[in-house]
């Protein structure tokens, strides 16, 4: 299934599951560890899934530290 946009601001809808949208330089510090957003830049500058480690936010995509470039 598609991700659909919300006509929410800064929210996305993947099925029946509400993401909070950050960019890379918008991804909050200190949240729970497991902690999962959709980053629109966070996989070399495209969209991605990330996961907060407890140090870093991690694309699920690549298993590497959520990055714009």
């Amino acid at each position: 299934m598609a991700a659909k946009p919300l006509p929410y601001r800064d929210s996305l809808v993947v099925g029946g599951l509400v993401l909070p949208t950050y960019t890379v330089a918008t991804l909050p510090t200190n949240r729970v560890t497991g902690t999962i957003v959709y980053c629109s830049d966070g996989n070399a500058g495209q969209e991605s899934l990330v996961l907060y480690d407890g140090t870093n936010w991690v694309s699920l995509a690549t298993g590497a530290t959520a990055a714009a470039s």
